[in-house]
Formats: C-alpha cells, structure tokens, sequence
C-alpha cells in the first residue's frame, strides 16, 4: 500500500475550477447521478505531459485512498460508462463516483474513480492497469488503461521528467509523484488509440462515445491483457454485480493472478439484429413520406436497459460507428398522445438539444398514437425522458398542457445523417435560405409547396419568411432537410428549377443549414406583410 499523500488542502491547482453543472445552467435534478462530478478549467494542461491534481471537492475520498487516476479511456466514453467498465472488469459493485475534469483550452478531459474502499481501489489497479481492450470493428484500434493513485489538489504532476542534466533526487515525502513518473513515462501511445488528444466537451455535456462487438477470443488478463469486447443481447437476462464487501474473497493472491477466468458465455454470441420490431402493432414510422429516404421502424417496446452487460458492452461498436452503448440509447417514445398533437408541438416541448428526427406511429391494439423522437445525443435523450417522467409522477405538466407518459428505446447506432450532424457538416432539421429579394418573387406558397414535393407534407414543421431575403424551414427530420438543401442548391445552379422559373432568379441563392429550435429556440421576427 502507498503511503497516504499530504492532507494540507489549503492551495489547489484549480484556481479557475467551475462546476460544469453550475456553466450549463442545469439543475442537480436534471441529470444523471454520475454527470454530478463534472468540472471545467481552462489551464491548458495536455493529457500527455502530466498527471493532473484533484479537484479539492475529494480531499476525504483522496485521504481515504479511494480515488484513482485512469488515462487512456475511449474519448468519447461517458462517466456511466466508465462506471459500467469498472463494474464489469471486477465483477462486483465498486464504483462509487466518476469525475471528469474537462480543460477547454487543451481539449482533453482527465478522469478519476472513486471507489467504495481502498481494498476495491487496489482491486480495480491490479484488473485495470494496462488493460487493453480491442475495438472488434476496427481491429486497429486499442485502448490502453493506466491506473494509478489520484495526486491530490495541490499540484500536477508530470509524467516525463525535466530536460535538465542535473537530476535532483526524488524526496520519499514526493512517493506518490514519482509512482506516477514511472506509471506513465514509458508510455509510448501507437497511431489511433486512446492517449490522443480526446474531444471533451461532449464527454462532459454527453453529446457523445466509440465502438465494439464480439470476439471469440478468450479473456485474458495476463499484462499486457487484452479483452475483446462483446454485445449483450437486447433481452439477455444479466446477472447483478455483487455488492462489495471488504471481507470478500476477491482472489489477489500472488500464484493466481495471471490465471485467465473462466470464459464469459456471452463472448461467443452473435451480434444482435437492432430495431427488430417485437410487435406487429407498432407501425413502422420517421421519414415514410420522403421516399428517398431511409425507411427507420420505431417501436416503443420494453424500455432499454442501460446497465446490461454481459462483459464490457459499454465500450461497442454499433453499426461500425465509433460509440458505446451507452450513447445509443438516444430514442424516447411518447405514449397515448390524442389525435391532434402535432410536430411542432413535439418540437416546442423539447428544449434539452438536436434531434435527428420526430415521427408519429399509431399502436393498434390501444387505439392511441405515440411520437418516436431521436436525439442526436443520448445524455440529452437522458434528460428529457427524466423531466417528463417527473412530470407525470408529479401530475404537474409544463412542457405539454398534459401529463405524457415517456418511456426510452432500444440502442439506435450512429447513421449516415447523426454523422452529418457532426462537423464539419452540422447538419440539422432546420435551414436558412438567403438571396436579397427572393422570397417577393417565390413566396412561402410556392416554397411550401416544393419542399412537400420534395420530401412529403408531414415532414415540414415550419416555414418562416422574415423578410424578403431571408426565409427558413424546420422539418420533422434532417434526413428532410438534407433533401432539400440538396435541391435548392441544385437549383442555385440552375438545374431542376420549377417550371417557370428563370436561372437568373435562383442565382446566388444560399442555403444553410441552422441550429435545431430545440437546442436555440426561434424568435419569429418577420417584416413581410
């Protein structure tokens, strides 16, 4: 065991520490339990050089030697999913907290655990350091964990050491530093895994995670360990962690620590079919009346279950997209909605961020519609389902005139248009056209009218002239408004116009597509009469 670090709490080495929370205006309420450790500095600390200090928030958890420093997670893995590693490596019920402290400047995120005991964080050390886990899609891809005890508040530590010919001594009161110089400087990443620069901010906000599949490889745990990582199937019952206790027998005797477990069953599976429908009454819905576009079945079935596993199923590939499982639990169906709710209505209810698509379906055997709503994100699907089901539960509605029942999806992997959705493109369900004077010549008549040619009148939410060279449109889905910017820009060439319609007037026509109302309500301005 280490020797415990200094407990004078008094200097940090986050001046500039804010609650993440506190920065996006939201309330504890609002999020998940494990989004409550998150934290935002912009000191320009590179993930690279140093092994970063603790927020002073965990002082207790650092003196009780809970807390431990993991580098080399997927960038985009979110704090649920590394509970969800942790948890399914050791097989047991250990993780009490994960923290995330983004750098904006530097771009990286720097992430710690905090565990039940410090016989579970000596366990989590021996199962995760230098475990590395093998994307199954893309073979070249590996992730390699290194673990060592969190630092403490007071400064960071780095990882190499200084450049100068004159090495100094390293003090035993500096035992911790330097274990954390030998942990890390022989650390030398390949092309491609996960030491790289991560992308942060989605990792704090949500908006995002990477993929994986099934291997027949068995688990081995012998340095360096490598675990293929498997799907669950979508209705495989799962065994619960056991509960930690500190009289357990966990198994960290010296002769069999290199003696690999038995092999998981679920490492031999097949990778399921996603969006199967489960009942013939759920009607096939989102994007049916654009005939260009994919064809999407939604069923409010069984909710999905975020925390099955069966192995490391939180760092998956899905569809051949880089993200966890975790991040494709972005769809929540609305239940028994009467017969005149609308898109619009959908779309102004939403305020938590970006939304592939909103589609109606109509359930058979109850008589009653439902709405099928996909995020772009799944942490901002997370937050809206846990809104209206406290709305419901407290029978007091806010964001429809009515209390509406809510229930999350089955995993909806990364498609052509979520990818669009990213940069550079930013793809949204909404675009601006601008030309000076166009919209006197083609009114809102005769652009509505080419959009549901294009793309079917279901799908056009909105169409807004505010002027007579600025107009936009909101569809019910981007793969809608892919189409037709597509169109109009094709048009701007002077291919395809309408019938009438001269080159010279579409000339110089700019299309673009514009924030989701979802994420930036639309203020309806217009100067048109």
């Amino acid at each position: 065991m280490p020797p415990r670090i200094c407990t004078d709490w008094k200097a940090s080495a986050y001046p500039e520490l804010v609650w993440a929370l506190e920065d996006f205006g939201l309330h504890p309420d609002q999020v998940h339990s494990l989004y409550m450790d998150s934290w935002l500095t912009n000191e320009g600390i590179d993930i690279r050089k140093v092994i970063p200090a603790t927020p002073l928030a965990y002082n207790r958890d650092i003196e009780e030697e809970r807390m431990l420093y993991i580098l080399g997670f997927p960038d985009l893995l979110t704090p649920i999913g590394m509970r969800n590693f942790i948890n399914d490596v050791t097989e047991l019920n250990i993780v009490e907290k994960c923290v995330v402290v983004v750098d904006t400047v530097s771009q990286c995120s720097f992430r710690w655990v905090v565990l039940t005991s410090a016989l579970a964080a000596d366990y989590v050390i021996e199962r995760c350091h230098n475990l590395m886990v093998v994307d199954w899609a893309r073979p070249d891809l590996e992730y390699t964990l290194h673990v060592c005890r969190a630092v403490g508040p007071r400064k960071h530590v780095n990882i190499y050491a200084p450049t100068s010919p004159i090495k100094a001594p390293v003090p035993i009161t500096r035992e911790i530093e330097r274990r954390g110089r030998v942990l890390f400087q022989d650390t030398n990443p390949a092309p491609g895994r996960a030491q790289q620069l991560p992308r942060i901010i989605e990792t704090v906000h949500g908006h995002p995670s990477p993929p994986q599949v099934v291997s027949s490889s068995p688990l081995h745990y012998s340095p360096p360990r490598r675990l293929p990582t498997p799907v669950q199937e979508p209705d495989e019952q799962m065994q619960t962690p056991k509960s930690w206790k500190p009289e357990d027998d966990i198994g960290l005797d010296d002769d069999e620590e290199d003696e690999p477990p038995a092999p998981v069953s679920t490492f031999n599976k097949t990778p399921p079919q996603i969006f199967v429908t489960q009942a013939a009454s759920w009607a096939a819905i989102a994007n049916t009346a654009n005939p260009n576009a994919q064809l999407i079945e939604l069923h409010p079935g069984k909710q999905a279950n975020r925390s099955k596993s069966g192995g490391l199923t939180h760092v998956v590939a899905y569809g051949g997209s880089r993200e966890t499982r975790d991040d494709t639990i972005r769809v929540v169906f609305l239940l028994d909605l009467p017969s005149n709710i609308t898109t619009q209505d959908i779309s102004d209810a939403i305020h938590e961020g970006p939304l592939r698509s909103i589609s109606f379906g109509f359930d058979e055997e109850k008589g009653t519609r439902f709405a099928g709503v996909i995020f772009q994100y799944a942490v901002d699907a997370e937050l809206f389902h846990s809104i209206m089901v406290k709305e419901r539960a407290e029978s007091r509605p806010s964001r429809f005139r009515f209390t509406v029942e809510a229930v999350r999806g089955e995993p909806f992997p990364c498609d052509e248009y979520l990818r669009l959705m990213d940069p550079p493109t930013y793809a949204s369900r909404r675009l601006t056209i601008v030309k000076s004077r166009f919209f006197f010549m083609f009114g809102e008549r005769q652009l509505k009218a080419l959009c549901e040619k294009l793309v079917g009148r279901d799908t056009v939410q909105l169409i807004w002239l505010y002027n007579g060279g600025n107009a936009t449109i909101v569809f019910a889905d981007v793969p809608s408004a892919v189409t037709v910017k597509n169109a109009l820009d094709r048009m701007a060439a002077g291919i395809g116009l309408p019938s009438g319609q001269s080159p010279a007037s579409w000339d110089g026509l700019q299309t673009t597509f514009s924030k989701d109302p979802c994420a930036v309500p639309l203020e309806f301005k217009t100067a048109m009469n």
